[in-house]
């Protein structure tokens, strides 16, 4: 089962993100060709330097296993996750700069039909639903923990199914900052097609936007809602066996 998990996840991460990025741009041949360079080289690089700190950190993880947990640890976890992925961002900034340069018109159009698309796809399964599409968040959180600690118990996913059921999330203010993030990245194209030389440095930007949205209302209601989680999750691992 390992095997299986670590075959199709992360030995496959370049290829699954390769067909992530065709499915929004519809790269042509050439880009193609540089992308996947480019991604094979990241997973090379993330294979070499970021895999032995990421032992440290399940060791730590396997640690606190042992023990009960508050928030505040969760939290903390969670930020060392985040740290984590901005480092690939990083990493990843002039090669997306380059790809942004040679982004065409009818790319552009593409691109922005996939978000609508995607966005409608989160519209009804998120804000049109009932209570926020609680019934759909709860099954993919069940899920996600699944793949920690096993089988939840009935009584764990009443207390996932509670615990969601109480919280503060809004798909309306979910939606309105994936439709910012999206223009965000169709400016930050445009603005590196103008000043090449500034590529890397805007996509850095957009990535540190993303982050840390420059929307108050959906930075305040994000802050609350990773409180939430924070505090379901250890509720969850402090009832596991």
């Amino acid at each position: 089962c390992e095997m299986c998990i670590r075959d199709r996840g992360y030995n496959r991460a370049a290829t699954l993100s390769y067909w992530w990025l065709d499915s929004q741009l519809d790269l042509s041949e050439t880009q193609s060709q540089q992308v996947r360079a480019d991604l094979d080289e990241l997973h090379r690089w993330h294979r070499r330097e970021a895999l032995p700190r990421y032992a440290g950190v399940l060791l730590s993880w396997e640690q606190l296993a042992r023990q009960d947990l508050n928030a505040g640890q969760a939290c903390e976890h969670f930020e060392a996750a985040r740290a984590q992925l901005l480092q690939i961002a990083e990493r990843s900034a002039r090669p997306l700069a380059q790809l942004g340069q040679t982004v065409s018109p009818a790319q552009r159009e593409h691109l922005q039909r996939q978000h609508a698309m995607d966005n409608q796809r989160f519209r009804e399964d998120f804000v049109d639903a009932p209570r926020f599409g609680l019934d759909k968040r709860v099954k993919r959180l069940t899920d996600r923990l699944g793949m920690c600690y096993g089988r939840l118990e009935p009584a764990q996913r009443q207390l996932v199914q509670d615990h969601l059921a109480r919280g503060s999330f809004d798909g309306n203010i979910a939606l309105a900052e994936r439709e910012r993030r999206q223009a965000d990245v169709l400016q930050t194209i445009t603005a590196i097609q103008a000043n090449p030389a500034q590529g890397p440095a805007l996509v850095r930007a957009v990535v540190q936007r993303a982050v840390d949205s420059p929307a108050v209302r959906y930075r305040t209601a994000s802050r609350q809602w990773q409180r939430e989680g924070c505090e379901l999750v250890a509720a969850l691992h402090n009832s596991s066996s």
